[in-house]
């Protein structure tokens, strides 16, 4: 395995903010976002690929035991499925959105498969 950079965009500059990690020269981005920021940070230029294909993963904060509640999901716009589960109320545990996109749309629902 060769060397690799990973470059991380801290948004509003906390490394517990809203994050953008992306790995040497592929398309692809993993936008980390605070549950408690999400609706400011989805209306942010930085996350809007967040409104194309991928895969997410909802992390709650890890219990007394360190074991954390995780749902992963995809779809063919992010942004508004994670908006969906802000409204449901079987879903109100999470605290951290992780989404996988592509920079300019690249990815198809068959690649998020």
């Amino acid at each position: 395995m060769t060397a690799q950079t990973i470059s991380i965009l801290l948004v509003d500059g906390s490394p517990l903010g809203v994050r953008i990690a992306e790995m040497g020269n592929t398309v692809t981005q993993a936008i980390a976002i605070p549950r408690k920021e999400w609706n400011e940070a989805k209306r942010k230029p930085e996350v809007s690929e967040i409104e194309n294909v991928g895969i997410y993963f909802l992390l709650s904060n890890p219990a007394d035991d360190g074991q954390y509640d995780l749902y992963i999901g995809k779809s063919s716009n992010i942004r508004n499925r994670i908006d969906q589960h802000m409204t449901d109320d079987t879903k109100d545990y999470w605290n951290h959105a992780v989404c996988f996109v592509a920079r300019g749309g690249s990815l198809n629902t068959a690649h998020a498969d």
